[in-house]
């Protein structure tokens, strides 16, 4: 027995290797996965040390996502050719879902870091910042995709559904005013918009060039928007700047976020340049 516990490790041993419970190698050895190689003058049966390799082998499976079935195959019976085949179609897997995650990440990093924003803004404070190129998915936002709260509804989510996972920003509402319009004193909507990452889907993509924005948020119901660009405007004018872009428009605490309209901070944007340019 002194032998076998030199060379031999009980089950709670061996699994205290590996931060695992001592009933899930009990589960392993009664499904015929992967059973102790020693048994003791006592009747314990006991795990051999060179165990460990092949044991560290069938973690890495499970871990890659491998059914149990399946482990029990490789380790029984599979050929290295077999064997290799099963390790790179699982590197496959883990790369499209460490893809995906990174999507997800930032994705929940964009849509906080916009809630972030609004929750420590100060609101009607106009200022002049400048804005790194962005790029958006432009929708027309006409009456038949605004006409009704329905027709919204359906419209954001056909958009989510094609765009979602390309867009960091698929929760955060954006709209576009066009430089014209804002000038005429016309605030209603041109474009529905989804930002991108990349200028990769050309058909609808517009781009928010890198420059000097005139930049204000506003915390209340989107129906008396339309002052808040008043105001901004009539900051531009004061401060010696003139239009030279059009108007972005995006949710900072948006319907994901408050309860009512009250509570709902956008933050708009408008592209100037000094004028004595």
């Amino acid at each position: 027995m002194k032998k076998d516990r030199e060379t031999g490790l009980y089950a709670r041993e061996f699994a205290a290797l590996y931060g695992l419970s001592r009933e899930t190698l009990l589960y392993y050895d009664k499904i015929g996965l992967f059973h102790p190689a020693l048994r003791g003058e006592n009747g314990y049966r006991l795990y051999a040390l060179d165990q460990i390799p092949p044991f560290d082998f069938l973690l890495l499976l499970r871990d890659a996502g491998v059914p149990l079935s399946d482990i029990r195959k490789v380790l029984q019976t599979a050929t290295p050719q077999q064997t290799l085949a099963l390790l790179r179609k699982q590197e496959e897997k883990v790369r499209g879902q460490i893809k995906t995650l990174r999507r997800l990440e930032k994705r929940i990093a964009f849509t906080a870091g916009r809630m972030e924003t609004g929750l420590k803004t100060v609101c009607e404070r106009p200022r002049v910042e400048e804005w790194d190129t962005a790029y958006y998915l432009s929708f027309p936002a006409g009456p038949d995709v605004w006409g009704d709260r329905y027709r919204r509804i359906a419209f954001v989510r056909r958009i989510l559904k094609q765009y979602g996972e390309t867009s960091p920003g698929c929760f955060v509402r954006s709209s576009f005013i066009t430089r014209e319009h804002l000038l005429q004193g016309h605030f209603e909507k041109d474009s529905f918009c989804l930002q991108v990452e990349t200028p990769d889907h050309q058909e609808s993509l517009l781009t928010r060039p890198r420059g000097l924005y005139a930049v204000m948020e506003h915390r209340g119901p989107y129906r008396p928007l339309p002052r808040a660009y008043e105001k901004l405007l009539t900051f531009i004018r004061q401060h010696g700047y003139k239009v030279t872009g059009h108007g972005y428009e995006s949710d900072l605490l948006g319907y994901a976020a408050v309860r009512r309209d009250e509570d709902y901070m956008v933050q708009i944007a408008i592209g100037v340049s000094p004028t004595a340019q």
